[in-house]
């Protein structure tokens, strides 16, 4: 599971140089089931918002996570930097993380490709009333296996927002089917956000250094 979403978060905020990019708000969910016996059972359901300011600033809340606020979690990435935080929404903890800014591993495998040729699409479609491209979803198990096709993304090139990513695959840690659906929608593009959201000191977070956070921040 962790290295599902660690994929999916390099894919959304991963160190790709737009230069100057569509600053938007939108609302974003992702459902995830358990497949048992040809039967989806549900295991975890997530709402929340996502933020984009016009330097490439990026922040996703997930503010209910199974319908419990107590449960809020979310991600903040400083622009085309390599600095970036794990935070925390209930108690107001941040953990610092740093990625390399250009070469951060897609969820659909070869990113340059993806964001360089849109003709490498299977399709194009519609995802509300925002065009988007099709592609192939891959997951990848650890470092040095192989890449798996486990489902679809569909990624505006206008907007550059994956708008829908649809992916069906085996948890590397406890072997059981997972079927995940993210949905980004209620999309307010050239939406300047409040800068004070990046703000985590004004906002009264407590900051941690990679590796010196406590174990249950």
């Amino acid at each position: 599971m962790n290295r599902t979403y660690i994929l999916l978060f390099a894919f959304l905020f991963g160190g790709h140089a737009w230069g100057q990019w569509v600053p938007l708000t939108a609302k974003v969910r992702e459902r995830t089931t358990i497949v048992e016996a040809g039967k989806a059972v549900p295991f975890v359901q997530k709402e929340g918002s996502f933020y984009r300011r016009s330097d490439g600033s990026t922040l996703i809340e997930w503010t209910y996570v199974d319908g419990d606020e107590r449960k809020a979690v979310g991600h903040l990435s400083m622009g085309n930097s390599s600095l970036g935080y794990q935070l925390h929404l209930g108690n107001r903890t941040a953990i610092e993380q740093h990625r390399a800014p250009s070469r951060a591993v897609s969820g659909l495998g070869d990113s340059s490709r993806l964001h360089r040729d849109p003709k490498a699409a299977l399709r194009q479609d519609f995802i509300g009333a925002v065009a988007c491209a099709v592609y192939p979803l891959f997951f990848q198990g650890g470092k040095g296996q192989p890449l798996v096709r486990t489902g679809e993304a569909c990624w505006s090139h206008e907007l550059g927002l994956m708008l829908k990513q649809d992916k069906t695959y085996v948890g590397s840690e406890d072997g059981r089917t997972y079927h995940t659906v993210y949905e980004t929608f209620d999309i307010q593009p050239n939406t300047e956000p409040d800068p004070k959201l990046f703000d985590l000191q004004a906002r009264g977070f407590t900051i941690y250094k990679s590796g010196s956070a406590p174990d249950r921040p």
